[in-house]
Order: structure tokens, then C-alpha cells, then sequence
């Protein structure tokens, strides 16, 4: 969950909060914003549990109890999907995107968290793409790539927000020239890492 993520759930969760009918416990409104936030660090820590337990100044098996339910949760929100892929148009942007989620859950390297960021990005390229008349991952077009990668470095957006979005269309591209759906020599190549400075 990168920071305008974060930003913008947390708004959410403080929208749910006013405008409840009654007052949310507070074990449970600190439970909700913990989650939000441990994914967060998660997310700003690469990953890597030993510098989010530095991060949030807890223990690890603290981390990993509260880790625990959110796993849970987006285990249960997997199993919900899972029949989305079946249940998609083939050939349709949303199908893809699906395939492409479901080929990346099954990657064990990866959280749910960072699932969760790539769908995010997807979900905003496909409705990029949607705005342009696209419906099919057949009708996207290599300029589109290129017109996408120039809004989000004109968006006010933090650099690796930016480099997020970017990469994970690159990788959702080439996943789609390796399926056979696109031909990738003829989309732009991937964006090029800027050095650290």
C-alpha cells in the first residue's frame, strides 16, 4: 500500500467512523486503523518483517499475530474472487487482469498487500484505457501505454507511486505477450530504472 493509498483509506476509515449511528468501540476503530497502518509500513519496508518490526518498534511475533488477521481477511477476499477469472469475458481487459492477479497469488515471494497495490494499478490503467474506448486487451494499443506512463509522471503523485503504477503495467504487459494476448515487440519497452541518486 504505497502513501496515497494509505492516504486515501485512511480518509475512508475516518468517513465511516462520523458518520456511523453510533460511536465505533475503540478497540475496534484502533484494530481497523492498525491494520491500515502495519500494511502500510509493510509496504514501505519492502516486504520485510524485521525492518517493519524496526519501523513500528514492536516484536516480531507481535508483527506476526497481527499480520495473522489480515492475512485472513485477503485470504477470504481471494477465495471470493476466485471465480472472477472464470466469470469474465475472454479476451476482455478485466480477464486479463485477472489472470494476471491469479498467476501473481500464486507467487509466494509476494504479500497481499503488494497483490493489492498491483491491483489498484491495473484497476486504474484499465479504467485509462476504458476511457479511450477500449474493452478488449486486443484493442489496446501501444501509444496507449505510452500516453498512460506520460499522465502519471504529469500526476502530482510521490515518486515511487509513480514507479509503481509504471511497472506493474509493464509487468501486466509482459505477462499479456507471454500469454499470447498482445504482441510485446510491438508495446513500448520497459520503463528504464532511474538510478539512486
Amino acid at each position: 500500500m504505497d502513501e496515497e493509498s494509505f492516504q486515501e483509506q485512511v480518509e475512508r476509515l475516518a468517513q465511516k467512523l462520523t458518520k456511523a449511528r453510533t460511536p465505533w468501540a475503540l478497540r475496534k476503530a484502533r484494530q481497523e486503523f492498525e491494520r491500515l497502518y502495519i500494511e502500510y509500513v509493510m509496504f514501505r519496508a519492502d516486504n520485510n518483517r524485521r525492518a517493519a518490526v524496526d519501523m513500528l518498534d514492536i516484536s516480531l511475533s507481535s508483527l506476526k499475530e497481527k499480520i495473522e488477521p489480515i492475512s485472513a481477511s485477503a485470504r477470504a477476499r481471494a477465495k471470493a474472487r476466485k471465480g472472477s477469472v472464470a466469470n469474465t469475458k475472454k479476451g476482455s481487459l478485466e480477464n486479463g487482469r485477472e489472470r494476471f492477479l491469479k498467476m501473481l497469488s500464486g507467487k509466494r515471494s509476494l504479500t497481499q498487500a503488494t497483490i493489492s497495490a498491483y491491483r489498484r494499478c491495473i484497476n486504474e490503467f484499465c479504467e485509462f484505457l476504458a476511457k479511450k474506448g477500449r474493452k478488449k486487451v486486443s484493442d489496446m494499443k501501444p501509444t496507449d501505454v505510452t500516453a498512460y506512463r506520460r499522465q502519471v509522471t504529469r500526476r502530482n503523485l510521490a515518486s515511487n507511486s509513480r514507479t509503481q503504477r509504471v511497472q506493474a503495467v509493464d509487468q501486466w504487459i509482459d505477462f499479456l505477450g507471454d500469454q499470447g494476448d498482445i504482441v510485446r515487440s510491438k508495446f513500448p519497452k520497459r520503463a528504464a530504472k532511474k538510478p539512486a541518486t
